[in-house]
Parts: C-alpha cells; sequence; structure tokens
C-alpha cells in the first residue's frame, strides 16, 4: 500500500470529518487550512441535525459533542412597544426517542466548538491540522496530484511543493479547488437577502446569555436582532441581524457600527457589550456544482454546495458528504476497489431532492448502483433521495437502524446497542437466522475478500434457540441475543435474512443467502 498521505484543503466540518473518517481506516492523511489558527467564537448557530450526531456516535465523538451541546432554545419575543417586556414565548418540541432512532432531537453546538472537538481526535491519531497553510496551485497526472502549498510562520512564507494520490477540496464556498477544476457552480447569490452575523460578548451576566434560551426584537418585515447565548464558559453570544430595512452595508461596516445596530433595533442600551469577537454580512448563497470529481482531485461540503443557513443545512450536508466518500476513498487507496467506486460518491448525493425535514434522517441511497436487494431491485428505486420511509424502513439505501438491549454471549453481564456494533473502517454483515450452524458459505465468500474489511454478526433468534444450538460451524465476530426484539422488528426480519451495513451506516444490501452477499459485494471489490 502506498505511504504517501491524502491531501485535504479546508479544516471545516466537512475536511476534518472526512479526515477522521480516514484517519480511523488507518490511512495516511494531512489536513491545510489557510486561517492561522483555530478559529474564535462561534460561525455559525451549529445545529446539529440527529443523522449528523449517528454520525458522530460512529466516529466516536458523540459523548464530546453532547457533554457541550444544547438543547434547541426557547426564543422570548419581546414586544416592539416595550423593548424589555416579553410578548410571546416560542419553544421547539421535544420528541421521544426510539429504539431504531435514538438521538429524535437535534442539538446546537457552534460550529468553531465542533471544529475544535474533531481536531483533538485527529491529534489523538498522530494528525496534527496545519493551519497558516493555504493552496497557491495544483496540477494532475494519471496517478498523482501535484501543487504548490505556501505556509505563514511569524509573518513570514515559505512555499512547499505536494504530492498525493488523492487531493479533496473542502475549501468552502469560495474553493479554489473548485475553480481551478472549472467547475460550474450554478445557483444565485440573494443580493437583497442579506444579515448580518456576529459573535460577541456581553458585559455581565445578563439574561440573554443564558443558553437555555434566546431573546428576539423587532420584524423580519422590518429590523430583527437575536441574540443567542453558546452555553459555554467563554460567555460567547452569537448576533444575528436581519430585515428588509436592515442597511446590513451600514450595520457590518465595523464593530461599532455592529454594537449601533443592536441598540438601534432593540432599545435595550442596558444591555453592554465588552467585544464584537467576529462579525461578517451575510448573503444566502444557494448553488451547486456540475460533478463533484475531476481525476483524482473531488470536492465536498460548501464547495460543492451552498445553502439557506436554515436549520444547519450546510454544516449537516458537508458532514454527510465526506462520511459517504471517507469508506469508498479508503477502499479505493488500499487497492481493494476500483476507482470507479468514487464515482458513486457524486451518484449518492446529488441524487434527488433532499427533502423538508432538517433531521436529514430521510436522506437515502435507493437506486445507487452499488446497493442491493435480492429479488425485489426495483423497490429500492422508489423514493430516492428523500423518502420519509427511509428513516426506520432499513431498505438497501437507508440509514442503518439501531437497536438495543442486545445480549453479548462473549460477556453475559454485557447489554449492547446495534450501533456498538457497527465500524467506519469496516463492512458488517447482520445475519438473522434460527441457528449459528449452516452458513460455513458465508464464511467462504469472506474469506476471498480483502482482510479486515468485513465483520460478520449472528443474531440467533431467542435465547433458546441459542442454548440449543449444537455451537457456531466458524466463529462470528459477535453472537448477539435480541431478547428485547428490536433488532429483528427495526431490520423487519420475518425469515432467515441479511442485512449488510456499509462503513457510514447505511444499509448497502438486504439478501437471503450467499449468492446475494457474493453480488452485493462484486459492486463493492476489485
Amino acid at each position: 500500500m502506498a505511504v504517501v498521505p491524502i491531501l485535504i484543503s479546508g479544516a471545516g466540518p466537512a475536511g476534518l470529518i472526512l479526515a477522521l473518517s480516514l484517519a480511523k481506516q488507518g490511512i495516511p492523511v494531512r489536513i491545510i487550512d489557510k486561517v492561522i489558527g483555530p478559529k474564535l467564537g462561534r460561525k455559525g448557530t451549529g445545529i446539529t441535525v440527529t443523522r449528523s450526531l449517528e454520525v458522530y456516535r460512529l466516529l466516536g465523538a458523540l459523548p464530546d459533542i453532547l457533554s457541550l451541546a444544547t438543547g434547541v432554545p426557547v426564543m422570548r419575543q419581546y414586544d416592539p412597544a416595550d423593548p424589555t417586556k416579553i410578548s410571546n414565548i416560542v419553544s421547539v418540541p421535544v420528541k421521544e426517542s426510539t429504539p431504531q432512532i435514538p438521538y429524535m432531537n437535534s442539538v446546537i453546538l457552534g460550529q468553531t466548538y465542533q471544529e475544535r472537538i474533531f481536531t483533538s481526535h485527529l491529534e489523538k491519531l498522530g494528525i496534527s491540522v496545519e493551519f497558516g497553510s493555504e493552496l497557491r496551485s495544483f496540477k494532475q497526472t494519471d496517478d498523482f496530484v501535484t501543487g504548490e502549498i505556501v505556509r505563514r510562520v511569524n509573518g513570514q512564507e515559505f512555499a512547499q511543493e505536494f504530492k498525493t494520490p488523492w487531493f479533496i477540496g473542502t475549501d468552502g464556498a469560495h474553493s479554489i479547488v473548485r475553480k481551478t477544476l472549472g467547475l460550474s457552480f450554478l445557483g444565485e447569490t440573494r443580493e437583497d437577502d442579506n444579515f448580518v452575523i456576529a459573535d460577541v460578548k456581553l458585559k455581565g451576566q445578563k439574561e440573554t446569555q443564558r443558553p437555555e434560551a434566546g431573546s428576539e426584537w423587532g420584524e423580519p418585515s422590518t429590523k430583527m436582532a437575536r441574540l443567542l447565548g453558546s452555553g459555554q464558559d467563554d460567555g460567547i453570544a452569537q448576533l444575528i441581524m436581519v430585515g428588509a430595512q436592515l442597511d446590513a452595508a451600514k450595520v457590518s461596516a465595523n464593530r461599532e457600527s455592529i454594537i449601533e445596530g443592536f441598540y438601534d433595533i432593540t432599545g435595550r442600551r442596558d444591555i453592554a457589550f465588552e467585544e464584537v469577537v467576529w462579525f461578517s454580512r451575510y448573503r444566502p448563497n444557494i448553488r451547486m456544482v456540475d460533478q463533484v470529481r475531476v481525476g483524482r482531485a473531488l470536492i465536498a461540503g460548501d464547495a460543492a454546495h451552498c445553502h439557506s443557513p436554515v436549520g444547519g443545512q450546510g454544516l449537516n450536508s458537508g458532514i454527510q458528504d465526506s462520511f459517504n466518500l471517507g469508506w469508498k476513498l479508503a477502499l479505493v487507496y488500499k487497492g481493494f476497489a476500483p476507482s470507479t467506486l468514487l464515482d458513486t460518491y457524486a451518484e449518492e448525493r446529488d441524487a434527488g431532492k433532499r427533502g423538508r425535514e432538517l433531521n436529514q434522517l430521510g436522506v437515502n441511497y435507493r437506486g445507487s448502483s452499488i446497493v442491493y436487494e435480492d429479488d425485489v431491485e426495483t423497490l429500492t428505486i422508489k423514493g430516492k433521495g428523500y423518502n420519509d420511509d427511509s428513516e426506520v424502513a432499513a431498505r438497501p439505501g437507508d440509514r442503518a437502524p439501531d437497536a438495543p438491549g442486545l445480549a453479548d454471549t462473549s460477556d453475559k453481564n454485557k447489554v449492547i446497542l446495534l450501533y456498538d456494533v457497527f465500524s467506519v473502517a469496516a463492512h458488517t454483515v447482520l445475519i438473522f437466522s434460527d441457528t449459528l450452524q449452516g452458513h460455513s458459505a458465508l464464511f467462504q465468500v469472506v474469506k476471498r475478500l480483502p482482510g479486515a474489511t468485513v465483520k460478520w454478526s449472528s443474531f440467533p433468534k431467542g435465547s433458546e434457540a441459542l442454548a440449543s444450538d449444537g455451537g457456531a460451524d466458524e466463529q462470528f465476530d459477535k453472537v448477539l441475543v435480541d431478547n428485547e426484539g428490536y433488532a429483528y422488528a427495526g431490520y423487519h426480519i420475518d425469515q432467515v435474512s441479511l442485512a449488510i451495513i456499509r462503513p457510514d451506516g447505511v444499509v448497502g444490501a438486504r439478501v437471503l443467502g450467499v449468492s446475494g452477499v457474493e453480488r452485493y459485494f462484486k459492486r463493492i471489490f476489485v
């Protein structure tokens, strides 16, 4: 296997998630960003939807995310006639989690806080983000991408050349990688529909800094201001100003004009500012590229598509891009899969509409050329792109549901979740059967596949069947008893069946036996 690292340009959420996914699969990675150091402030509300939380869990970052995140806050709307009087309180209903969907509610954690967590996880794997390193140029051959990076150290610039087998641009909406590749970025920039975003520190412990609540003054039809605490001990709050009558250019001219803009809208001069950490005039930019791969160069995240800021669509879509791409790129890098597997990244991520539900649980890859289902392939086409049924249907191309209450027979006192079985570095084959015997042909299939790329877990139906079984004909990675029935119910099992879960937590196939397993893996491996 080659030892030259894959190069990622751009250390936002998409770049960091891709780097983390690759690193966890043993792939050497180099990630650069032109900013001098880790970003300050929030720079985005950081609404993390339920599907992204599942990705974080598979990557091992979820506990750190949840330790800092807050729920979607109650918004207190103030009376325009009396800016100190609350006229309305708006809250988002809290949904109950289910066995199949363990994270029903989105959480809020500013984008920069999330980036710090991902960076720390990379550092544990021996990878440091190379801040202050800017891509200047690149070109491709059949075998490599070469180019120039300029590093800034103590005010001085140092040029260095790079060579990489695969190059990914996650360098944002103004992507140098996309522009160099000459890709179209179709869509619109809404010049008249803009607003101002700032990270601010307030003096004193005002109610506007509380993480469980936000404050809102005015109306979007004229001018509106919103303050939302970060919930972190740095005391930073996010300020958003928007409205048909807002002079965004004037308000965003400097830090002083940010503060005066807030006072003009709210009349709350009793709220004192200690510092304006960061600010920007934002113009909704809704665009998408015509392709995401040119030879050995690919793009992901905002470099490939820009969204409305509502619901953190850009952050969450970029994360899904990278998680889809990561396992495919790792197999190609190792020589286990043909480079054409990377073409399914565009096929799956660009297919169909993504739907209006912000949780992204219904996003699916039904109809993808690499998903498979025995005898009912036509059904996988229905609802491709986005489908509410995909949240729990467990069809090929859908998210893989979780299942709690699984007894691990290797440790009789241990009860685990199905997500604990999945791996970002391997496919997981789930065998639903009345017995541990009679599967030798399946083991012969896995022995012919590249090493350590597939795991096998068996679900004998009930502890009684397990106790009377004569023993497995070969060694499974896991033997799990579905005592509460959630695995069988979640995967809609009514006969002997197999579900193959991809490393990105998506159902790759549902098959009845050996021939179906072989057909699926022929679509993946060389």
